[in-house]
């Protein structure tokens, strides 16, 4: 099981805000992927990649967001990320943007992570020093569907160019 969290509290700017004066939607996605290298660079994990292949690295194949309440000028929140599922060549990672105020989710994203020129259970297993029995996630329901779109999209997008 991957336990590891980050947790990074923040407070919206007057850079962070749209010209309704809640937080810009692209600031959101910009604080989520500052926190997804905060994580992989606190956590150890981008070392534990370069250990199987200097020449590996991770990039941000695709992402979702929902808003479900804005965040005003000077709001405090919190974004909590974790490592929701992985599969042989992809991390899939979740962040919820948490206000201080309410404890009210704000706002949650999942964003899809390919690992390239190495498999995240070969990084996963080294890190944890588990067996890959052990390191079984269940995925997520939501998470699923998204990605169950992601592969109809793609299809639908292989058909196109044919």
């Amino acid at each position: 099981m991957i336990e590891e969290t980050l947790v990074v509290k923040r407070r919206v700017g007057l850079r962070d805000l749209d010209s309704y004066f809640h937080m810009n939607n692209a600031r959101y996605l910009w604080y989520l992927d500052a926190s997804r290298a905060i994580f992989f660079i606190t956590s150890g994990l981008n070392l534990e990649l370069y250990k199987f292949n200097k020449n590996g690295y991770i990039v941000a194949a695709s992402s979702t967001i929902r808003y479900r309440r804005s965040l005003q000028l000077f709001e405090k929140y919190r974004i909590v990320s974790r490592i929701a599922y992985f599969d042989e060549k992809n991390v899939y990672m979740e962040h919820k943007f948490i206000s201080e105020k309410d404890e009210f989710i704000s706002s949650i994203a999942y964003l899809k992570l390919a690992f390239v020129k190495v498999k995240p259970i070969d990084v996963f297993k080294s890190y944890l020093k588990v067996s890959e029995d052990e390191l079984q996630l269940e995925c997520p329901k939501a998470l699923k569907s998204w990605m169950e779109f992601q592969e109809h999209s793609s299809q639908s997008l292989k058909k196109s160019i044919e």
